[in-house]
């Protein structure tokens, strides 16, 4: 009997898909952002399309795309509203964001919440996945949490800012664009296909 078992453990250990193992992750990430209002009346949802460009710097052992750059763009959705910018109610917020590590290797993934309101520090952080990745990261998943930066973030915050500088802007510079700084972390595996 303790044969059989021992047989069958050993054939399942063979015949089974492998695990899996998540790694840990965390970097800084800084960028410009560029936003445009679909429309411009109060009666109204408010739609805001949202244009990001923005550079990386791991903070992990695993250098987890440390010296990246990604390129977001998504809508923003809230309740109508009296105009005023500080007091617009939460809204819904769907990004798509493409990272590009320094081989050129990229990964596809989504952004969600409120981006206006992370930016003013009045909402909570933005949460995203990953859903898709090309050469080393090819069968990646994973979920993150962007937070607002912090404390010692900001040496690093001021030598990413010069990185940004070098990037193109989206449009005229002024009342609609601004930049952020971001501790983004979380976990991710690469499943076997």
């Amino acid at each position: 009997m303790t044969k059989l078992i021992g047989l069958v453990a050993i054939w399942g250990l063979l015949f089974l898909p492998s695990t899996p193992f998540a790694e840990n992750f965390e970097f800084v990430e800084c960028s410009y952002t560029y936003y445009t209002h679909l429309h411009g009346s109060s009666e109204l949802p408010i739609v805001t399309n949202y244009k990001q460009r923005g550079v990386i710097r791991g903070k992990s052992e695993n250098d987890f795309l440390d010296r990246s750059t990604y390129f977001m763009e998504g809508m923003l959705t809230r309740p109508p509203s009296d105009g005023i910018y500080l007091t617009f109610s939460a809204g819904r917020g769907t990004y798509a964001i493409v990272f590009v590590d320094k081989d050129g290797d990229m990964i596809l993934g989504y952004e969600y919440g409120d981006i206006t309101r992370h930016y003013l520090g009045t909402g909570p952080p933005l949460s995203g996945e990953f859903t898709d990745g090309t050469g080393k990261f090819q069968g990646i998943k994973g979920k993150f949490t962007v937070s607002k930066i912090f404390g010692e973030q900001v040496r690093l915050k001021s030598e990413l800012k010069k990185h940004l500088a070098e990037l193109e802007p989206f449009g005229p510079i002024g009342w609609n664009d601004h930049e952020m700084c971001n501790v983004v972390s979380g976990q991710y595996e690469l499943v076997s296909q």
